[in-house]
C-alpha cells in the first residue's frame, strides 16, 4: 500500500509539475510575444530614426564638401585676381614711369595717356572692391559652413539624446 501511495503521490506530483510548465511556458509564451510586440515597434521606431540620422548626416556632409568645394574655388579665383590686381598695379606704374619718360608735345598724346591711367586705376578700384567683397563673401561661406557643421552636431547630440 505504501507502493502504490508512493506511486500516486508520484504521479500527482509529475501531474501537478507537468501542468505548471505548461501554465509557466504559457505565460512566459504570452510575456515573450507581447515584448516582441512592444520592443519591435521601439526597435522599429528606433531604426527609423537611425536611418534618418544617417541621411541627414550624409545630406549634411555632402553640404558640406559643396561648401568646402566653392570655398576652395572661390579661395583660387581670389588668389588670380590678387595676382591679377598686382600685376595690374605694376602694368599701372610701368605706364605712370612711361608716361613721365616720354614728354610729348603732342596734346592729343597727353590726353590719351591722361585717360588710359584713369581708366586703369578705375579698373584697379573696381578689381580691389571685386576683391573685398569675395573675401567678405567667402568669410560669410566660411560662416555659414560653422553654422551648419554646429547645427549637425546639436541634432547629432538631439539624437544620441533620444
Amino acid at each position: 500500500q505504501f507502493d502504490r501511495l508512493n506511486g500516486t503521490i508520484t504521479d500527482f506530483t509529475n501531474v501537478a509539475t507537468r501542468n505548471q510548465t505548461e501554465a509557466l511556458r504559457s505565460v512566459v509564451n504570452a510575456f515573450l510575444k507581447e515584448m516582441d510586440a512592444s520592443m519591435g515597434a521601439t526597435f522599429t521606431h528606433l531604426n527609423a530614426l537611425l536611418q534618418e540620422a544617417v541621411a541627414d548626416q550624409q545630406q549634411n556632409a555632402a553640404l558640406l564638401e559643396e561648401i568646402r568645394t566653392r570655398s576652395e574655388a572661390q579661395r583660387r579665383d581670389l588668389t588670380v585676381s590678387r595676382e591679377y590686381l598686382e600685376d595690374l598695379d605694376r602694368y599701372r606704374q610701368s605706364l605712370t614711369e612711361a608716361s613721365e619718360v616720354i614728354d610729348s608735345p603732342l596734346e592729343q598724346q597727353q590726353a590719351l595717356t591722361q585717360d588710359l591711367k584713369r581708366a586703369i586705376e578705375e579698373m584697379n578700384d573696381t578689381f580691389t572692391d571685386s576683391f573685398r567683397t569675395a573675401e567678405e563673401k567667402l568669410e560669410r561661406t566660411a560662416e555659414a559652413a560653422e553654422l551648419i557643421k554646429d547645427s549637425v552636431e546639436n541634432i547629432q547630440r538631439s539624437r544620441a539624446r533620444r
